[in-house]
């Protein structure tokens, strides 16, 4: 099912169609949607979400990129600083490669007082693996 609220796609797959499913993931890439696809679970519990633009990263990611995402999804929440050291990168270069995974639907942000907590989406982690 497609639902388009504006600009934005909900792309929701369900049942045991898959090859309908998949079909469907590459052609909202190829045609460019933006928007979130939404996968239910077998379980019927719930439901794992993630952005369309998600499926157009490149994988595998370099190793800088590896050794970030893994950090934040140890650390379940971490701000810049925090990051920086724990991988020992420069903060500019730590917030050059959290913007570019925001920006792909990795990584998302909720600002906390003064400070920005960085916290990886659940789709992140299959990107650590490859």
């Amino acid at each position: 099912m497609i639902v388009n609220l504006g600009q934005d796609i909900i792309l929701n797959l369900s049942g045991g169609m898959r090859s309908l499913i998949i079909e469907l993931l590459v052609a909202s890439t190829l045609v460019g949607l933006r928007g979130v696809v939404e996968v239910e679970l077998e379980n019927l519990e719930g439901y794992l979400s993630f952005a369309i633009d998600v499926l157009r990263i490149r994988a595998p990611l370099k190793e800088e990129y590896k050794s970030v995402l893994n950090a934040i999804i140890e650390a379940g929440e971490i701000n810049l600083s925090q990051l920086s050291r724990k991988v020992a990168m420069a903060k500019s270069t730590i917030h050059k490669i959290v913007k570019k995974m925001i920006e792909e639907g990795l990584v998302e942000y909720e600002k906390v007082g003064k400070e920005y907590r960085l916290k990886a989406r659940t789709i992140a982690k299959l990107f650590t693996k490859i």
